[in-house]
């Protein structure tokens, strides 16, 4: 918005040039075009940091989301590890079952 209204005053102000009569209001003018051009380039370096900031944030965001589905794929390897665990020794207990079943003698 700043840029806008600097533009617009400074093409208002070379078409009423000739209202300046005398060099004190031409310098007032300058000083403030120098103040307004100062604004902007505080608002633009305050977008920059922000956009940086939030580039930041968005790794920090990536990084902490890698982690995340890292340790999801762990937990998810260990709890098919557990099952293949158990069912080996569920099956091993059937097999027992059935070995005395079939020789009860033993």
């Amino acid at each position: 918005e700043l840029k806008t209204y600097y533009s617009e005053y400074l093409s208002s102000l070379s078409t009423h040039n000739e209202n300046f009569r005398q060099a004190k209001e031409l310098q007032v003018f300058h000083a403030f075009f120098v103040r307004l051009q100062q604004a902007i380039d505080k608002q633009q370096e305050v977008v920059r940091q922000r956009e940086q900031a939030v580039m930041s944030r968005m790794d920090q965001w990536r990084q902490a989301s890698a982690s995340l589905k890292s340790i999801d794929e762990l937990i998810a390897t260990a709890r098919r590890q557990e099952m293949i665990e158990q069912d080996k020794k569920e099956q091993k207990i059937q097999d027992d079952r059935n070995q005395n079943k079939r020789f009860p003698n033993f």
